[in-house]
């Protein structure tokens, strides 16, 4: 600290590096505090910096990098004057590092890790994964001043690692391939002593190879090229110890080894290349080309450069995935101190609102309410940026019932839960239509100075949203007089739509409270509808109701009162055919029967034999032939259906 106090006095520059090692792995991890000590005593400002390109320039590992340009990043000047005399504030401290140490990972763009380097080498140590080893790899330089990071294991290094540890076994089978076909070859010799040396020289460096290529240090260039070499002098060799006249080659299907580590380090030009040289090698030493050889120069001319692509492919990918990863996890970390400074923000206002509140100055106490206003609004943004959205077709209740809430002229309070909620799209927008019309009628008959809850609970068995109000409550049967009445306001926009198959459920009205329930059985959207009055479709309804062991289907007879409650099906229907009802559309007969059958677990795997042209034709020719047969004849109405597996 003194050494470094007289620097910047003289109003020299003076670097330090505040995670105070290497990282061993790439990312970003916890400062020290050291740094902060030094700002806020000297009062000088601290410029964060950070080097990115060292990696291309010079792996770890290899001999030659790419030509390149490394990158030095330098950020805008912090000045943190504002916390003079606070140097022994360990909490100062903290806050002062973490800021530049978010600045450094904003310039480098690597993945930031709230534990210390130091820790974290440990425990890779401990985990055996070298924790402490130079690796081949990225370095990056961050911090403030150019900081060279010790190597790392890149995606595209991990790729290469397991593709090798998967030559390996492969080295071995040739390998034994070599000793069995020269050991039965052994007559074909006119120097049978060279050939055992030259067969163990070979075998000798299958050892070495697999060794050496487990390990990125140990696999350098010079190690993929005398691999090669060992190849093609094996080839050369054949002529010498086996005479002219030879057939097969001493390494044979050896070479394969040699051919794909320079296909897996080097990609298709390095398959291409040594294809090429081990073919030449072959084909020169020969009078003559017959089919044989031809086959096996084919084979490793396409063999070495479509290997090479595929590896190449594979490394590509998995450095793309690790990108996007380091993307996510660096935007998730930046978010990390917005999430910060949202809860101060919040505290304020909840503060101000409760001095306000009991203030008897008149502008204190609209401060306090425009406090209060601005708190909810606020936390209502910070939900729904945690809402879950898979897709079109699934929507997380909790978002949209945050926004309807900020939205709404009422003074509106929504409580969620802290997991996501998922729904089918229809089904929430369905929800959130049915709790607008609640506050709706909150406005109406309350006042628009009434102030509403809305409750959002995720259970076992079912979704419900509760809507409360201050207001005095609707009196007992008031909801049925105005049935009665013909208001279509309670008859068809609150209770009649809920009540339709195939929805959230029903809306259960009660003094100052609305409740809107969505069970297990209705968020599947899937409702069969058959004739109670068919003994053929009772028959296949009660088959299809015991095949439903995960009970996603709701099984409705036409004598049920809510049997025609969804406008997509009729009387007529139902006495043509057995209905299915989802969110997709109705289907009915043949159809609807094997897509009941593809949704059960005892039946999905051969459900898609079902929709094979010909089987879907006899299917359903057999169907409407036993329909319209007198096997529907219209008799005494068939009882509801027993389903032992469906969900309570």
């Amino acid at each position: 600290m003194k050494s470094a106090m007289k620097i910047l006095a003289e109003g020299e520059l003076f670097g330090i590096y505040p995670e105070g090692t290497r990282s061993h792995d790439g990312k970003l991890y916890r400062g020290k505090t050291g740094v902060a000590r030094l700002a806020l005593v000297s009062g000088a400002p601290v410029v964060p910096c950070a080097v990115v390109g060292t990696d291309v320039v010079a792996p770890t590992g290899k001999v030659f990098g790419q030509w390149t340009r490394p990158v030095v990043r330098f950020g805008p000047p912090l000045d943190f004057s504002r916390y003079a005399g606070l140097e022994n504030d360990r909490y100062i401290l903290r806050a002062v590092t973490d800021e530049i140490m978010y600045e450094v990972m904003r310039l480098s763009e690597q993945e930031y890790v709230d534990m210390y380097a130091s820790k974290a080498k440990d425990l890779a140590r401990d985990r055996g994964q070298g924790g402490g080893r130079r690796r081949q790899g990225v370095r990056r330089g961050t911090g403030l001043a150019a900081h060279g990071e010790e190597g790392v294991l890149t995606p595209g290094t991990a790729v290469e690692d397991r593709l090798f540890r998967a030559l390996a076994p492969v080295r071995v089978v040739v390998t034994i391939n070599l000793l069995v076909l020269n050991v039965y070859r052994r007559n074909n010799y006119d120097h049978p002593w060279a050939a055992v040396v030259a067969i163990t020289a070979l075998v000798a460096w299958t050892g070495y190879a697999i060794w050496a290529s487990t390990d990125a240090q140990r696999r350098t260039n010079t190690f993929i090229v005398l691999d090669l070499a060992w190849a093609i002098g094996a080839i050369a060799a054949t002529p010498l110890l086996k005479g002219a006249d030879y057939n097969a080659t001493i390494p044979g299907f050896w070479v394969m080894g040699a051919l794909l580590a320079r296909a897996i380090h080097w990609h298709w030009k390095g398959g291409l290349i040594a294809g090429a040289l081990l073919s030449i090698t072959d084909l020169g030493l020969r009078d003559g080309i017959d089919r044989a050889n031809y086959g096996n120069v084919f084979l490793l001319m396409i063999g070495g450069p479509i290997v090479g692509y595929m590896c190449e492919s594979l490394q590509r990918m998995a450095a793309e995935r690790d990108a996007a990863e380091r993307a996510a996890a660096a935007a998730e970390e930046r978010t990390r101190p917005a999430r910060a400074v949202h809860d101060g923000v919040l505290q304020v206002l909840a503060l101000v609102q409760r001095r306000g509140t009991g203030s008897d100055d008149a502008e204190i106490a609209k401060l306090g309410r425009l406090a209060g206003e601005q708190e909810r609004v606020l936390r209502s943004l910070i939900r729904q940026q945690g809402t879950v959205t898979t897709g079109p077709t699934v929507r997380d209740p909790a978002g949209m019932l945050e926004e309807l809430g900020t939205g709404h002229a009422l003074r509106v309070e929504v409580a969620t839960p802290g997991v996501p909620v998922p729904l089918p799209s229809e089904v929430a927008h369905e929800l959130v239509a049915a709790v607008g019309s609640c506050l709706d009628n909150v406005a109406t008959h309350v006042g628009p100075d009434a102030h509403a809850w809305v409750l959002l609970e995720a259970l076992p068995a079912e979704v419900v949203v509760s809507v409360r109000d201050d207001g005095p409550g609707i009196p007992p049967g008031r909801l049925d007089s105005a049935v009665s009445e013909g208001r279509l306001g309670v008859s068809e926009s609150i209770q009649g739509s809920d009540r339709r198959p195939g929805r959230y459920g029903d809306a259960r009205h009660r003094p100052a409270r609305n409740r809107v329930g969505a069970d297990d059985s209705t968020m599947t959207d899937r409702t069969i509808i058959w004739d109670s009055h068919c003994s053929f479709c009772h028959r296949w309804a009660r088959v299809l109701a015991r095949l439903d062991v995960t009970g996603a289907h709701q099984f409705i007879g036409t004598a049920e009162p809510d049997a025609y409650a969804d406008p997509r099906v009729t009387r007529e229907d139902t006495e043509r055919a057995l209905q299915l009802l989802t969110p997709a559309g109705r289907f009915e007969g043949y159809d609807a029967i094997r897509r009941v059958l593809a949704r059960s677990p005892l039946t999905f795997w051969f459900a898609p034999l079902l929709w094979l042209p010909p089987v879907r034709a006899v299917g359903e020719r057999v169907y409407w032939k036993v329909a319209a047969s007198r096997t529907c004849a219209i008799g005494a109405p068939q009882p509801p259906l027993k389903m032992p597996w469906r969900r309570r």
